[in-house]
C-alpha cells in the first residue's frame, strides 16, 4: 500500500499542471459566464414572470375543477415547468458532467502519454531502480487517470458551486433564485459525480488500458497511432465482418458514452442498474480485456522499453 501510495504521489508531482488546470479553466469559463449574465440581465422581467406564475396557477386550477380541455392545454403550455427528473438530468449535465467530461479528457491525454514520455525522456531507467514492480506501475498509472483526475475536479466543483451561489445570492434578486435556474443542487453536486466516477472505475476500464497499452508500445506519437488503429479496425470491421461490435463497445465503454448515459438516468438506482446489471456481461468483458492489457503493458515494460 505504501508502494501504490508513493507511486500517486509521483504521478501527481509529475503531472499536477494537468490535473489541476482543466478543472480551473472550466471553473474560470462559469464565472465568466454568470458575471457575463448577472450584468446583461433585465430584472425588470421578473414582473412578466410573475404573470407566467398567475397563468399557470389559473391552469392548475381549472384542472382540479376537472376541465379536459385545460388539461390538454396544460400539457402544450410552455408556461408549466418540465417534469422534475428532466430538469434534474440537464442541470446534471450541465455542472457536473462538464467538470466530469474535463476531467476525462485530461485523463485520456494523461493515459496515452505517461508510458510514451517515461521512455522518452529515459525516466524509466530511473523509475526501474525503485522497488516497485511494473505492475505496481501501470496499475498506479490507471487508478491516477480514472480516480486522480475525477477527484480533483469534483472537488474544485463543489468549491466554485459555493462560491457561484454566494454570488449569485449578492447580486440576483430573491425571486430570481426562487425560480431554481441555477442547476445546483445536493444530488447534482455531490450524489451523482461520485457514483459516476466510481462507476467508471470498472466500466470505462478497457479504454483506459488500451491508452496505456499505445502509450507503452508505440515509438512516435501515440495520439496519431491510436487515431489510425481505430480507424483501421472499424474500416476492417466493417468491410470483412459488416459489424461495429469493436468500435461500438470502446465507445460505449468511453468515458464520454458513459457521461452521456448518464446525464439521461433519472435515479442513482436506474444508473446502477444500467451498467452492474443490464450491462453485466460487457462489464465482464471490459474488466477482462482490461486485465490482460494491463499484464501484457507491464511485462513490455520490463521486456522492451527503449525507443
Amino acid at each position: 500500500m505504501n508502494q501504490i501510495i508513493f507511486g500517486l504521489k509521483r504521478e501527481y508531482w509529475e503531472y499536477r499542471k494537468l490535473l489541476i488546470v482543466m478543472p480551473l479553466i472550466v471553473t474560470g469559463l462559469f464565472f465568466l459566464m454568470t458575471m457575463a449574465a448577472t450584468w446583461t440581465q433585465n430584472f425588470s422581467d421578473l414582473e412578466l414572470l410573475g404573470d407566467k406564475k398567475g397563468a399557470q396557477l389559473e391552469i392548475t386550477t381549472e384542472q382540479e375543477k376537472g376541465d379536459s380541455s385545460s388539461v390538454i392545454d396544460n400539457k402544450k403550455s410552455p408556461l408549466v415547468s418540465s417534469n422534475a427528473a428532466d430538469s434534474v438530468s440537464e442541470e446534471r449535465l450541465w455542472f457536473s458532467g462538464v467538470y466530469l467530461a474535463a476531467a476525462w479528457l485530461s485523463a485520456m491525454f494523461y493515459a496515452l502519454s505517461s508510458l510514451f514520455n517515461d521512455r522518452r525522456d529515459n525516466s524509466i531507467l530511473y523509475w526501474k531502480t525503485m522497488p516497485v514492480s511494473e505492475v505496481q506501475t501501470v496499475i498506479v498509472k490507471f487508478l491516477f487517470a480514472v480516480l486522480g483526475f475525477s477527484i480533483v475536479a469534483i472537488g474544485i466543483s463543489w468549491v466554485s458551486a459555493v462560491v457561484l451561489m454566494s454570488y449569485a445570492h449578492l447580486v440576483l434578486p430573491a425571486e430570481y433564485l426562487a425560480n431554481d435556474t441555477t442547476g445546483m443542487s445536493f444530488s447534482t453536486l455531490v450524489v451523482w459525480p461520485v457514483i459516476a466516477v466510481l462507476v467508471s472505475l470498472l466500466w470505462c476500464a478497457p479504454v483506459f488500458s488500451v491508452l496505456l497499452y499505445v502509450s507503452a508500445r508505440v515509438k512516435k506519437m501515440p495520439f496519431l497511432t491510436l487515431l489510425v488503429s481505430v480507424v483501421v479496425v472499424r474500416v476492417i470491421e466493417r468491410i470483412v465482418f459488416s459489424s461495429d461490435y469493436v468500435f461500438d463497445f470502446l465507445v460505449a465503454h468511453s468515458p464520454f458514452g458513459l457521461i452521456s448515459d448518464f446525464s439521461e438516468m433519472n435515479t442513482v438506482g436506474e444508473f446502477l442498474h444500467t451498467f452492474l446489471v443490464d450491462s453485466f456481461p460487457s462489464l465482464v468483458l471490459g474488466l477482462l480485456i482490461s486485465a490482460v492489457l494491463i499484464w501484457r503493458t507491464a511485462w513490455h515494460r520490463d521486456n522492451n522499453f527503449e525507443i
